[in-house]
């Protein structure tokens, strides 16, 4: 069947980062008539609130129609500012009373509310509860979505994929364990899929602004010096440095997982007898940066590449991905001279995202039937 594998994505984006840091597995409502309504007992109430593993996208509209990029972007008027805000109130206030209704009951709280918890300034609290829901989900969804899209129409690039996942998971059932975080630097060509998606389809294309902190000098277009005085406001373009055929050869503008990569692009340790050092650092070079440059780069990285190298495993084990028949999708690239990307630049209010990202979704078990059927008929 096809399926809406952004809504997907954002859904169970959002259902991780509060399980996993704010300890609450049940933050998403039963459904509503109208999710994204003023009602302020929508998004405050939590007696009725379901366990994430019975819940749907349909679950999630009022939390992600709240902490998703592109709806904070639309949020235009003075009122519709204020109505947002209320809800964003009412939905940390639930957050912050069930986790100290927890922490009475000495059960965890999650290590990111527990630091939230204590601070003093309550809108401090409410202002970094925003943040990190906004920060924590919405570009780890998206690159996910994106992943999920090219191992789509890349079956070669996906089999090889799958075949390295269930490799891993053989291993660790024959060892009779559940997965670690230890597993993690095993999924190397799922990795490089990852990055490679972070470098193609970038979700940031530029960051914040920095200032300088003191007089500069730089070449500009034309070889010549430019002075750059002390306090000067800059910013990075990722998009140029990560789509630059100087910087990535003539593919630029392609998909390809195998390109050369920098293992320190790839979190990859110096030290073979130490695989983890690299999940703690950084992915960075000077032409590849989808977490900005440290000191000042996201601090979620490392939650967020291990969360989607957990999910789009979990997914290539578990599921075929296709295009559907007769979908623009197939051949949509990251350039505004395409007509599907230039479509989603123009319709929404934040980054440059899809609204609707559907995909072919076949159950594994079920093609291994198909497959096994069609032979047996020739």
């Amino acid at each position: 069947s096809e399926i809406d594998v952004r809504s997907w994505m954002h859904h169970t984006a959002l259902a991780m980062f509060v399980n996993c840091m704010m300890g609450d597995d049940r933050a998403f409502s039963k459904e509503y008539e109208n999710p994204e309504a003023n009602d302020l007992n929508i998004f405050s109430s939590y007696e009725d609130d379901l366990d994430f593993a019975d819940t749907t996208p349909i679950n999630s509209i009022a939390p992600r129609s709240l902490f998703n990029l592109e709806g904070i972007q639309n949020s235009r008027t003075p009122k519709e500012m204020e109505q947002r805000f209320n809800k964003i109130i009412s939905y940390a206030l639930k957050l912050f009373t069930r986790g100290k209704e927890r922490k009475d009951r000495n059960e965890d709280i999650g290590p990111l509310l527990e630091r939230l918890m204590e601070l003093d300034d309550n809108e401090a609290k409410v202002q970094n509860m925003l943040a990190t829901l906004v920060a924590g989900h919405d570009t780890t969804a998206y690159t996910m979505q994106y992943c999920l899209l090219e191992l789509a129409r890349n079956p070669e690039l996906q089999h090889r994929a799958r075949n390295e996942v269930i490799k891993i998971y053989k291993e660790i059932e024959r060892e009779g364990r559940q997965l670690q975080f230890s597993d993690i630097p095993r999924f190397e060509f799922v990795t490089k899929c990852i990055c490679e998606s972070l470098r193609l389809w970038n979700v940031a294309s530029t960051v914040f602004p920095r200032v300088t902190s003191f007089d500069d000098k730089i070449l500009g277009k034309d070889g010549n010096e430019v002075n750059v005085k002390k306090g000067t406001k800059f910013s990075f373009w990722f998009y140029g440095q990560h789509h630059s055929k100087e910087l990535w050869g003539d593919d630029a503008m392609e998909y390809n997982p195998d390109r050369e990569w920098l293992p320190e692009e790839l979190q990859q340790s110096p030290d073979s007898n130490r695989p983890l050092l690299g999940t703690s650092v950084t992915p960075c070079t000077k032409r590849f940066h989808p977490f900005s440059l440290p000191t000042r780069d996201c601090v979620g990285k490392n939650f967020a590449l291990t969360e989607m190298r957990i999910l789009i495993s979990h997914i290539l084990r578990n599921f075929y991905l296709e295009i559907p028949h007769n979908s623009d999708l197939q051949h949509v690239k990251p350039s505004m001279h395409n007509k599907v990307f230039n479509y989603w630049a123009n319709h929404i209010g934040g980054p440059v995202q899809p609204h609707v990202l559907k995909l072919k979704v076949i159950p594994i078990r079920n093609s291994y039937t198909k497959q096994t059927n069609s032979s047996s008929k020739l």
